[in-house]
């Protein structure tokens, strides 16, 4: 594989020359290679996988024609230092919402106290349920959190006598509806 930098006669190409090379950009550099030729067929991972990508990459093409989504995801690849809204776009698609970590430190079982709840990737999840469970497995409360500064803040509306043993249920939900949960002991 070469690189080519600053060159006025190749600087631009992309695509195939003759059946040998291959141009292409990455950032601002034209890269040449050798046209790979596989003669094995493609196997059921590949495929799958090739699949999963063109969807993303459809979801993608569609998510940043809409202005109020592509702003979104324009957001979203400035917070995680990707190059576009369209690589958001894809990674999002490509990616389940994941809690990184729950802080109940200021929940004492009181009514009014915080619980303070940051995803692994900025401004991936767009809605979170936070349920709290007695030691026993009974609800005590099921209710929204709610965004502030890149993270999730839910405020408890019930008080819980024993907090000690109680758990916490996180429903993470992104852009597609994919949802992961995470069950922490308080």
């Amino acid at each position: 594989m070469g690189k080519i930098d600053e060159n006025i006669i190749t600087k631009g190409f992309r695509g195939k020359y003759n059946e040998d090379l291959v141009f292409r950009k990455v950032d601002k550099q034209t890269i040449f290679s050798r046209r790979s030729v596989s003669s094995k067929p493609p196997t059921e991972s590949q495929l799958a996988a090739r699949a999963r990508f063109n969807s993303a990459s459809m979801y993608a093409s569609s998510a940043i024609a809409h202005p109020q989504r592509s702003l979104d995801y324009k957001v979203m690849a400035d917070l995680q230092g990707l190059k576009s809204a369209y690589l958001a776009a894809v990674t999002d698609y490509l990616t389940m919402p994941e809690i990184g970590n729950a802080f109940a430190g200021e929940y004492n079982g009181n009514a009014g106290d915080l619980i303070t709840i940051i995803g692994k990737v900025k401004f991936k999840i767009v809605d979170l349920t936070v349920t709290i469970l007695s030691a026993t497995g009974a609800v005590i409360e099921t209710g929204k959190a709610v965004p502030f500064e890149l993270k999730w803040r839910y405020t408890a509306t019930t008080p819980n006598p024993q907090v000690r043993g109680s758990r916490l249920v996180l429903v993470a939900r992104d852009r597609q509806g994919k949802e992961s949960t995470v069950d922490q002991v308080l």
